[in-house]
Order: structure tokens, then sequence, then C-alpha cells
């Protein structure tokens, strides 16, 4: 993924460059990951497609692939603008408009599946679809999932660190801070917790150390991240600041809730689907990759940026070859 990433680089893209390197931030202790404008690289990757003579169709609703002699060969949709319909003849087809999310984080925009879908009805098979539903965790009254590392404060009414209690490798890793990201185990416990007669469950972040203060309030809207000249989010500081309060000495009550994300498309190494004339990349055959198994890579925060790089990569590379043969 690094080696793909200085392509994207050497192509002009905005990422983070230092002497001809990647800068990375530290992501607790656990891992590293670039940041970047991710709308500034689209445009910029879209101005390079123009150059390169690629024909872009502007607000066309794709809902179906075409196949002929059992093979895609391309596809057919509406368009949002003229209301025409338009019809696409491909040798090669890619999906790579995302996966199916569903009650994810505010400004953390996905499509509604219909890569998915469209490879499904063409016969395409799908895999580990049954593991990508699962529970978070939210602030009652706001249901945004959320997968920062704050249920290291999930507390009882008695200050009981709720994970910790259920799941004691969780006091190992906050001590080393380490995040896991296992959101079962965790609206596990706080499930058990309540059914216990314990409830409800609290974010309690005045138990936070001064490190893990200064780290949360540097992804507050006041700090810049000086590689990307932006300023970045954190939803408890928004909330925070909007109703008045002090995050850092009031306990706010948290509950499980569900959320998911299909993106479980079949491909084999070289991304190509099980039906002919159709690949997938990026977050719509996420499902089931070598790395992660049945999570998605985007379990992880970063990783998913990574895992659309290199598919791209492999998908694109693929396809030409395989209609280079043709």
């Amino acid at each position: 993924s690094y080696r793909d990433a200085l392509r994207l680089a050497d192509w002009g893209m905005s990422l983070p460059l230092r002497d001809g390197k990647l800068q990375t931030i530290q992501r607790m202790k656990a891992y590293k990951a670039i940041q970047f404008s991710a709308d500034k690289l689209m445009l910029q990757l879209r101005k390079l497609a123009l150059q390169k003579g690629v024909k872009i169709l502007e607000k066309v609703h794709l809902g179906r692939l075409l196949k002929r002699n059992g093979a895609v060969a391309g596809a057919s949709g509406i368009g949002l603008v003229d209301g025409k319909h338009h019809v696409i003849r491909a040798k090669g087809t890619l999906i790579a408009i995302g996966s199916c999310r569903y009650k994810r984080q505010k400004t953390f925009t996905m499509n509604n599946g219909e890569g998915v879908v469209m490879a499904y009805r063409a016969g395409a098979r799908l895999r580990n679809a049954e593991f990508s539903n699962t529970y978070g965790y939210c602030l009652k009254g706001y249901e945004v999932y959320r997968r920062d590392p704050v249920y290291y404060y999930f507390v009882n009414p008695q200050g009981e660190r709720v994970v910790e209690k259920y799941h004691p490798e969780f006091r190992e890793a906050r001590q080393t801070r380490k995040e896991i990201q296992d959101f079962s185990k965790i609206s596990e416990a706080m499930a058990k917790e309540v059914m216990a007669g314990n409830g409800p469950i609290y974010m309690d972040l005045s138990l936070a150390t001064q490190e893990e203060r200064d780290y949360m309030n540097s992804r507050s809207p006041d700090f810049t991240i000086p590689s990307l000249k932006a300023k970045t989010t954190s939803v408890w500081m928004v909330l925070g600041r909007k109703a008045g309060i002090d995050i850092y000495k009031e306990k706010l009550e948290v509950i499980p809730m569900f959320v998911g994300g299909q993106g479980p498309i079949e491909v084999d190494g070289e991304c190509r689907t099980s039906v002919p004339g159709l690949w997938a990349a990026g977050d719509a055959c996420a499902l089931g990759c070598g790395w992660s198994g049945a999570k998605s890579p985007g379990t992880v925060p970063a990783v998913s940026i990574s895992f659309a790089i290199v598919s791209g990569f492999i998908a694109g590379e693929s396809l030409v070859k395989r209609e280079g043969e043709r």
C-alpha cells in the first residue's frame, strides 16, 4: 500500500510528503496512518483522468449491468438532469462505488449499495455478508456511529469500567494506548451490564489522563494538521460546545446501536468477480479480504483507504491485461 500511495503522489495527488517519503501521524500507539483531503484528491484524480482522455458522464445513475453471452458487457441508467435512459457498452466493467453503509458517521458519505446489488443481480457471488452487520455505540439521543476509543471510559453508575469488567484484555490495551476495534465485545459488555441491573452506561472522560486529553483536544475543531492545512473534527468536542457541556466533567449516557457495511462481492487475487467481464475494488469487495478476514478492513480507521488504493491498482491492471488478451 505504501508503494501504491507513492504512485498516486507521483501522479500529482496531494498526499503528505517530505523528502520523498509519506508523512504519517500516530493513531494512539497501535499504528500509524496518513491523512489527506479526500475531496481534493478526488478532484485531482478527475482532472488527471480528463487529461488522459477519459470520458466522464455527469450525474448518470447506473442501476443495472448488461450481459451478453454470459459476460458483463456494460451498464444502463438514468440521467438525473436530462431524464434520459443511458446505455454504456464496455469490454470490461469495474464496480468501485463503495459498499452499503447505514448509520455511519456524519460526513462519512457512502453509497446505498447500488454496486453490490448490480453485481448480485448479474450473477456475481457474494461472501461474508452475514458478518458485516454488527453493533457499535453512540450517545443516547444522537444515533450516529463513532469508532473513537472512548469505550475505555464507559462506566456504570458505580464508576466501574464496563468493558474491562467483562474483557480484561482491554485494560492492558488501554495502558499501552492500543486500540482494540472489537465492537462486538464492547456492545456485549454494555448489554450484559445493563441486563445485570447496573445501567445505564456512561462515558466518563474525567477518567482520561492529561496525555489522553491532549490527544482528544488535538482532534478538536480548533486544531490544524500542518500537512493538511485543514482542521480536524471530533464529534465529542462539537457536541459538548453546542450543548454547553464540559465533556471532561459531565458524564454522557451511551447506548449500543446497530450498524453495518455491506461490501461482500467475491473477487479473486486480481479483483475479478465470478462473472466474466466484471471486476470489483475497494469497499465493494472488502468483506473477506486476506488482511482482515470476514470483517471489513474499514473496521480499523484508515485501513480501508489503503485497501481501496491497492485493490484499485490491481483491478485496473488486471482489466487492461485481460482486454489486451481478447
